[in-house]
């Protein structure tokens, strides 16, 4: 216990099982570039609901797509509410209906890093 472990992807497979290998989600979310051609798109394609931060799942009527979207939001994804989310979720969930293997693990220790850079910052007010 007097050692320190570091958070690594591998390391998160291990314990939770989810993939290691496929996209690295951190090129995908790393800023709005594009983001309005994606929502025009993702707006007719799925019939998105425009809420106060985001994009209504409720309104989403591919049975597979509100699933696989929900999971996204509520279990995988952080910042997201429980039924609106940016429209990069939406294509994201969109392309792991049609197969898309994702590196998970990656994304989440990705995620827990930025968390814990973020707790460190001596400047940063929590409410």
């Amino acid at each position: 216990m007097e050692e320190t472990i570091p958070i690594t992807d591998m390391w998160i497979h291990r314990i939770t099982l989810l993939p290691h290998s496929g996209l690295n989600l951190a090129k995908e979310f790393g800023g709005n570039t594009g983001e309005h051609d994606l929502v025009e798109v993702m707006k007719d394609k799925f019939k998105l609901v425009k809420k106060s931060c985001g994009y209504s799942i409720s309104s989403i009527m591919d049975p597979a797509m509100k699933v696989v979207t929900k999971i996204l939001a509520r279990k995988v994804m952080r910042k997201c509410r429980v039924d609106e989310v940016p429209v990069p979720v939406v294509s994201l969930a969109a392309q792991c209906v049609e197969g898309l293997q994702v590196n998970w693990a990656h994304y989440l220790c990705s995620e827990l890093l930025s968390d814990y850079r973020e707790a460190q910052d001596p400047n940063k007010t929590f409410h």
